[in-house]
Order: structure tokens, then C-alpha cells, then sequence
């Protein structure tokens, strides 16, 4: 490897590459609150930059270095972030956030910068014209859509009703919001009519009426998506058990993308509600099927968890963990470094420039490995291609189990 002989000034920047370290910012909230926090996320990259020194860029004498700012999930904090440090790094991991994440990758396009992220969920992201440095190692809600449409086909079904929480007029858009308006748009490209056949939004931090609801769909549609918090889904379909709604005629699709590994077991159960109540609304939720990410269920991720929590205590003690495996963010952020480092070393072995973010960015597409969160397939456009599980109750395990798969990669449902 050539020493170091390559500068590149811009705007008072001034980068050496080659046997100097490679600073990477990491812009995440510190709020403890959000299931991609700093407090949780960063051990889990610390890691995965620990193995890429000394694996794959200790050859190239080169090394990573964690640059951590704090985004507080904020249109304006995330790009001031972003702005504080884009001088002297490398790589942008995160923000998350679509309101944030959306003028850094654009800020990043003109400093031409990469920037990977396990969020910008949002289909607008797809539109790599606008974000020509923008990486993708998580889900898209699009790619959600899509696992229904070939449900959809698969039962040649037509007549459906979407009812999901909406936020107040006024605030950001909910996670559901975002996610029935890809499918809605893929359920009218299938059908070929002008719109579904029901959709109501409702704001579940009100009082709303469930059994109203239903009945209006019910009388447009017996295939019905809920897109809604545990709390919701439970008044929800103890609303359809009570109408009768839960004896066949009708199909309930879940969306859960990010449920909790006991949640998504038993989406009946509350703690609070007594022994009859809960056998009650497990009888209902006989009706559901839940669509979730598939998510790694292997003694390697266990590991990986174990290892992250244990890494956490160093920095956050306070940390707390929801379950015993980390979630999905915290994976697909290990990941991506996996994967800059990956583009670090194809870059250097055809004399590109570091410096070029956007030739790295390229050289991170079109690729697959292995990683902590299982195969990770990045397509030609930069989105990593995410494999779904349809869950359905099991009387013989008393729980939510596996029925079907969707395999991003090969774009099957199975």
C-alpha cells in the first residue's frame, strides 16, 4: 500500500487516507426511549469496528475511529449534528429518523459522503437520484407492502379493508401511516380499481370505537389489515370476537414489524387483565395472522447479544434491554460496518480514492455477506432486501409460530 500521498481540500477539508485513521460518525439519539438509541446501538458498532481493525483494514494499516453525536430524533438537531463533523469523517451511520436522516443524506450527496442507516424506511428514500450516497441496511416499508401483495395473490384475494392508527393532522405521520400508504398503493396497482374497498384511520390515543370500525369494514371486505399498538390490537379484535367476526369468515392480518420476540408470541396477553381475560382474547386472536421481520434464531445472535449487553454495561450501566436477543436496529447496525469495511478494501483493491464517497457508496451495492442478522443482501440499488415471517397461532406450543416466510431476496413468499 502506497504511503500517504493523497490530499483532498475542500471547503478547509483536508483528508489523508492511506495509513491514518478513518473517522465514522455515528448520529443517533441518546434518549434511551427509542429501540435505535445511542445507549444501545453503539456497543454493537464498537464491536463490529474492533473486528474490521484487526480482520480487514489492520493489512491496509488502516483504522476506524467512532465519532458519536447525538441526533435527538430532530429534523434540526440530526443535520446541526451531522454538520458539526462532516470535515473530518468518512462515513455517516444513522441518523434513523425520516425527518432527519433525509437532509443529511442529501447535505451528504453534495460533500459526498457515505451514509449507511438501518432506518429511512420511507419509500421516498428509494429515489437514490436525491440520495446518491445512501445506503440502506433495514427494512423498507415499500418491501412490506409487497410481502401482502403476495399473500394477496397467492389466495387470489381482492376485497380488502385497511384500518390503522394515524396520528393527529399536524404531527409526524405514524409508523403505520407510512406503512399502509405503499400498500395501499400496491393493493390498487393489484387490483387494478381506483381504491381498496375500506380504510379508516383512528387515533388510538383517543377513544375510538373498534366495533364500529369493523362492522363498516365488514361490509366492504372479509380479508381486514390492523396496523396498530398491542393495546389497540387486543380492543380491536375483542371487538371482532364479540361481533362474531372470529368463527372463519373472516381473515385479520397483523403488522408487527417490530414486536418484541414475547409479544409476538402471545399478542393476547396483558399482565394487567386477569386469567379469563386473556384465555378470552387469545380465543380472538385465533382469527390473526402477524406479519413481522424474520428475525435471527441462532446460538451466533444469542452470543452477539449477550456480548453487546456486556459491552453496554461499560459505557451506559443504566442500559436496559426490553428482551434477551438485542433488536433489530442494533444488528443491522453491526452489519453495516461489516459492510463499509467490505467496501474499503474493493475500493483500495483497484486504486480508488476513499475519498470518493460515492464510488464507495457503489461498491456496497449489488453485494451479499454474512452477518450477525443473518444474509445480508444489498440490491443494485443501494436497499438491502429483507426477509419477512407470517406468524399464526399453534395449538400445539399454545403460541404464535411460524407458517410462512417471505425471502426478500428472492422476492417468494413460501
Amino acid at each position: 500500500m502506497a504511503t500517504c500521498a493523497k490530499f483532498w481540500v475542500s471547503m478547509l477539508v483536508i483528508k489523508c487516507v492511506a495509513g491514518k485513521d478513518i473517522p465514522v460518525g455515528l448520529l443517533l439519539p441518546y434518549d434511551a426511549n427509542y429501540s435505535y438509541s445511542m445507549t444501545q446501538v453503539k456497543p454493537a458498532v464498537q464491536m463490529a469496528i474492533a473486528k474490521v481493525n484487526e480482520e480487514k483494514l489492520a493489512s491496509l494499516n488502516l483504522t476506524i475511529k467512532l465519532v458519536a453525536r447525538d441526533s435527538q430524533r430532530s429534523e434540526v438537531h440530526g443535520p446541526l449534528a451531522a454538520i458539526d463533523i462532516y470535515r473530518s469523517v468518512y462515513l455517516f451511520l444513522g441518523p434513523v429518523y425520516g425527518y432527519s436522516i433525509a437532509p443529511v443524506s442529501r447535505y451528504a450527496a453534495y460533500w459526498n459522503i457515505p451514509v449507511i442507516t438501518a432506518g429511512a424506511l420511507e419509500t421516498s428514500f428509494s429515489e437514490k437520484s436525491e440520495y446518491k450516497t445512501l445506503t440502506r441496511v433495514g427494512l423498507q416499508y415499500s418491501e412490506a407492502a409487497t410481502v401482502f401483495k403476495h399473500i394477496l395473490i397467492k389466495y387470489n384475494w381482492t376485497n380488502v379493508a385497511l384500518i390503522y392508527h394515524g396520528n393527529p393532522e399536524g404531527t409526524p405521520r405514524s409508523v403505520c401511516y407510512m406503512l399502509m400508504w405503499p400498500m395501499l398503493e400496491m393493493i390498487i396497482e393489484y387490483t387494478g380499481k381506483p381504491d381498496v374497498a375500506f380504510k379508516r384511520k383512528f387515533d388510538e390515543n383517543t377513544e375510538f370505537n373498534a366495533t364500529k370500525l369493523l362492522v363498516e369494514a365488514s361490509l366492504s371486505a372479509r380479508i381486514i389489515f390492523l396496523c396498530a399498538s398491542p393495546d389497540s390490537m387486543r380492543k380491536l379484535m375483542l371487538s371482532a370476537h364479540s361481533l362474531g367476526y372470529t368463527n372463519g369468515e373472516y381473515v385479520f392480518f397483523s403488522i408487527d414489524l417490530f414486536g418484541r420476540k414475547n409479544d409476538l408470541a402471545r399478542p393476547w396477553y396483558d399482565a394487567t387483565k386477569s386469567l379469563a381475560e386473556n384465555d378470552r382474547t387469545k380465543k380472538a386472536f385465533k382469527s390473526v395472522l402477524s406479519i413481522t421481520l424474520k428475525k435471527p434464531n441462532n446460538q451466533q445472535y444469542i452470543q452477539f447479544s449477550k456480548e453487546v449487553k456486556e459491552k453496554a454495561k461499560e459505557e451506559f450501566p443504566n442500559v436496559q434491554y426490553a428482551e434477551e436477543e438485542v433488536n433489530y436496529f442494533v444488528g443491522a447496525f453491526h452489519d453495516a460496518v461489516l459492510l463499509y469495511a467490505m467496501a474499503l478494501n474493493k475500493t483500495l483493491e483497484v486504486n480508488g480514492s476513499l475519498l470518493n464517497g460515492l464510488e464507495v457508496t457503489h461498491r456496497m451495492w449489488n453485494v451479499s455477506f454474512n452477518g450477525v442478522t443473518g444474509e445480508v443482501n444489498i440490491d443494485d440499488n443501494g436497499d438491502r432486501s429483507t426477509d419477512y415471517s407470517l406468524l399464526g397461532y399453534n395449538p400445539s406450543t399454545d403460541m404464535f409460530d411460524t407458517v410462512g416466510y417471505y425471502l426478500g431476496n428472492k422476492k417468494k413468499y413460501q
